[in-house]
């Protein structure tokens, strides 16, 4: 299906509307797909290794199994994306909007403005750089620094508070080594 990112980006570029495209399993590696409006899109399994989408709009998008090695996501609107079990490995998500994305299971290493720590329990814990301070993913909920430590404090005894709650520090440290203003907690 190579022919489709040639097709895909001849569409952008005469201002075609992609709202829930069904580009499923799809190769776009490389392509131009910057500022798209890929709202609500099927691109399960597609290949995006390198793509350009930065400021695309991937609102409540299907990216599971997703290659998005290398890809260039920042500014982009990922809020309510399914991304799970996606490759982000070196992914530039700077400034991308993420707000209620579904992470479990992706492969965050490397990426740009994210931090991820993986547990033998198969979740993880990940911080994300937002403009107005980090914002917490663990299983399928999102949460501020100090909503997080309020979560996790309210389960007193628990295997989970026991693990999270160092983590969190870990992650938090690591943010501030790497740069990321804020807060003091």
């Amino acid at each position: 299906m190579k022919w489709t990112r040639y097709l895909l980006e001849l569409a952008l570029a005469n201002g075609a509307d992609l709202r829930g495209a069904a580009l499923c399993g799809a190769d776009l590696c490389g392509a131009d797909l910057c500022g798209a409006a890929l709202c609500g899109a099927d691109l399960r399994g597609a290949a995006l290794r390198e793509a350009d989408l930065c400021g695309a709009d991937l609102r409540g998008a299907a990216l599971c199994g997703a290659d998005l090695r290398g890809a260039a996501l920042c500014k982009s609107d990922l809020r309510e994306a399914d991304l799970r079990e996606a490759d982000l490995c070196g992914a530039d998500l700077r400034g991308a909007a993420l707000c209620g994305a579904d992470l479990r299971g992706a492969d965050l290493r490397g990426a740009n403005s994210i931090i991820c720590l993986s547990f033998s329990h198969s979740w993880n814990l990940i911080l994300v750089r937002f403009p107005d301070g980090p914002r917490i993913h663990c299983g399928c909920q999102w949460f501020t620094v100090s909503e997080a430590k309020a979560h996790w404090k309210r389960h007193e005894g628990s295997q989970r508070r026991a693990i999270v709650l160092p983590a969190l520090k870990s992650l938090l440290i690591l943010a501030r080594v790497q740069g990321w203003e804020m807060e003091q907690t």
